[in-house]
């Protein structure tokens, strides 16, 4: 059986992760949701010109999604989950590009360079 959200909830859901996205963009992130993205998963997240190369949705886990959820200011667990996706959308919508949830070369870019504020 599907669960149906109300467009009310989902409408909620949505401005939650802008708000979350805007703290992080902002630099005023909770303590209780985020702390810094450790050196080692920022390490061990493989990069091309500075930028990570994994492409991350929904089920993605590992170094990369923690380094990405420490950027998005969520809880850092390193499974890209509902509010991984959730937030990445709000970025995503934020800065102009395709709201699809997938963090590829484009989502990558504008979040660590040009679309921080």
């Amino acid at each position: 059986m599907e669960r149906s959200v109300s467009k009310r909830s989902r409408g909620q859901q949505v401005l939650a992760a802008a708000a979350l996205v805007c703290a992080a963009l902002l630099g005023g992130t909770s303590a209780a949701h985020a702390s810094p993205p450790s050196f080692s998963a920022a390490a061990t997240c493989h990069t091309a010109h500075g930028l990570p190369t994994e492409i991350l949705r929904w089920g993605s886990t590992g170094s990369c999604v923690k380094y990405l959820q420490g950027k998005l200011a969520v809880t850092i667990d390193g499974v890209f989950g509902r509010e991984t996706y959730h937030a990445v959308v709000a970025t995503q919508e934020h800065c102009g590009l395709q709201a699809d949830g997938i963090v590829g070369p484009k989502t990558w870019d504008a979040l660590l360079n040009w679309c921080r504020e």
